[in-house]
């Protein structure tokens, strides 16, 4: 393991702002010197018990384990929150630390580029795939911080319902009279009215256990329902500065294998993926694998088209993650040009399926 990637206390990154030390000091009295984390003795994706370690610091110069498995390659952190010192996190460090506005004009004016850059992009994403009816189906999103995905559902007549830890941002939320709940994911109950879509957007990487949540899912999830996940992908956002893509918030590091691996374990039939980590799967398994609305002509469809055949020809899918990590790294300039491609070959293929449902 590279000395860069060793955790110093006495290591702060010059980038951060007052605001930003106070709560990294902050995290480091109440949680990593009160060690507050659960250790994970075995891979999350196959049991595994071996792991080779890549990092134990993060972005921040806070302790982050970070554990590559020598079986699966499946990337997680060997150390994370408890309950307890999750809730307090997000409630109390969370939001100064990655230095976000909590004034109201701040969060306002967020919210709506949110609604707008990523909210109304996804829904149109989403409702490319599937058909779903704003009279009976009913929209959740766990981790849903502002509501801010579940806006244009709620605008399209859908019912919605938020759950997220940060009751800053459930109250928030409710003043743009979005139905969000204070509550953990693993307890919140839906009774007897069962989601016909779960949204999971950068908040599976951020739970305590994967295992847990998605059998929670497949018991809460209507059976004919489907689940949308968007997470960063380490092999789109971490092949070439790994040590900014490393964050204290995330527990693990999707790749399309990896996410893939544990959504078959639990039954979900993957009718969308892609290495850019933006999965849509359903419990049925009957389920058509896609609708038949084809994806406009536009430049962005062009370009996807070209991006793909030139990665397709680099032919570095199959490279072990480790062994990219580490040309990354060395700033192998292959994988700098992949890594590159790949990104803007997801782009413009997201871009032209949202401008076709436009």
């Amino acid at each position: 393991m590279n000395e860069k990637f060793r955790f110093r206390e006495d290591y702060i990154p010059g980038w951060l702002t007052q605001s930003q030390l106070d709560a990294r000091k902050l995290f480091l009295n109440e949680i990593h010197r009160k060690n507050k984390f659960i250790s994970v003795s075995e891979c999350p994706y196959c049991g595994n018990r071996n792991f080779i370690k890549i990092s134990e610091v993060n972005k921040r110069g806070l302790p982050s384990d970070i554990v590559i498995c020598d079986s699966c390659d499946g990337c997680f952190k060997s150390i994370v929150f408890d309950k307890e010192t999750a809730r307090y996190y997000y409630e109390r460090i969370s939001h100064t630390l990655v230095g976000k506005s909590t004034f109201e004009d701040g969060l306002m004016q967020r919210m709506r580029d949110r609604i707008r850059l990523f909210g109304y992009p996804k829904y149109k994403f989403i409702s490319h795939f599937v058909e779903l009816n704003p009279e009976e189906d009913l929209i959740a999103e766990f981790g849903c911080n502002d509501g801010a995905n579940l806006m244009p559902w709620k605008e399209n007549g859908f019912s919605v319902i938020g759950v997220d830890l940060d009751s800053n941002m459930v109250e928030f939320g409710r003043k743009w009279e979005l139905n969000l709940i204070k509550s953990d994911m693993l307890d919140y109950d839906f009774n007897d009215r069962r989601p016909k879509l779960i949204i999971l957007s950068h908040s599976l990487d951020r739970v305590t256990d994967v295992n847990a949540v998605l059998n929670r899912i497949r018991q809460i999830l209507n059976p004919d329902g489907y689940v949308f996940i968007e997470t960063p992908s380490i092999r789109t956002h971490g092949l070439i500065n790994t040590i900014q893509y490393f964050d204290v918030e995330c527990n693990y590091y999707f790749d399309l294998n990896s996410i893939s691996k544990i959504l078959k374990r639990y039954a979900f039939k993957i009718i969308y993926a892609d290495e850019y980590n933006r999965i849509l799967c359903s419990p049925n398994q009957s389920q058509k694998s896609m609708k038949s609305k084809p994806i406009s002509f536009t430049i962005d469809k062009f370009r996807a088209f070209l991006f793909k055949k030139i990665i397709d020809r680099m032919n570095f899918q199959n490279r072990s993650l480790y062994d990219l990590l580490v040309d990354g790294q060395r700033r192998d300039i292959k994988i700098r040009v992949f890594n590159k491609l790949q990104r803007l070959y997801f782009q413009n293929f997201y871009n032209s399926i949202v401008k076709t449902n436009e």
